[in-house]
């Protein structure tokens, strides 16, 4: 025997709606797509879209008026040099390494276009932005929260 009727009625009721909804999040009503993956792409077009510079930076880089670059770097170590040569000489520069020191010579926008490309990828996500024939590899990493991190780790 139910002892308050309305307040029953209105739990059953709230209950099935919930249900209903809660169905019909995992089922591909938005264009073959659940309700999650329409969300998450919904909110990474708004994200994306709102601080998406990539455009602008490349027509930016294609006004530098000296292309030609010859600078120094010196690194935290020996090892992080050595893992630096590659990403430098993938966008066509010239590196020597004395030590952790780096003299980089190469062409300015091509290196730049380079970079651009590289975030293009990570921003349409057709491809880990960081493969392995880079020598780079994915780790995950907790941080003081506990929420896990990722970072990629030359290799």
């Amino acid at each position: 025997m139910i002892a308050n009727k309305p307040k029953f009625m209105t739990g059953l009721t709230l209950m099935v709606l919930f249900s209903a909804v809660f169905i019909a999040i995992f089922m591909p009503l938005f264009g073959g797509k659940n309700g999650l993956e329409y969300l998450d792409n919904l909110y990474n077009s708004i994200s994306k879209g709102s601080a998406y510079y990539i455009d602008s930076v490349r027509k930016d880089v294609q006004t530098i008026k000296t292309p030609d670059l010859t600078m120094t770097l010196t690194m935290k170590s020996e090892v992080q040099a050595q893992q630096t040569v590659p990403l430098f000489m993938k966008a066509g520069a010239q590196v020597d390494q004395d030590g952790a020191q780096l003299t980089v010579t190469g062409n300015m926008i091509q290196i730049l276009n380079h970079c651009l490309d590289d975030a293009q990828q990570c921003t349409i996500m057709t491809v880990p932005p960081y493969p392995k024939n880079m020598g780079m590899t994915e780790r995950w990493r907790s941080t003081t929260g506990g929420v896990p991190s990722r970072r990629w780790i030359l290799t």
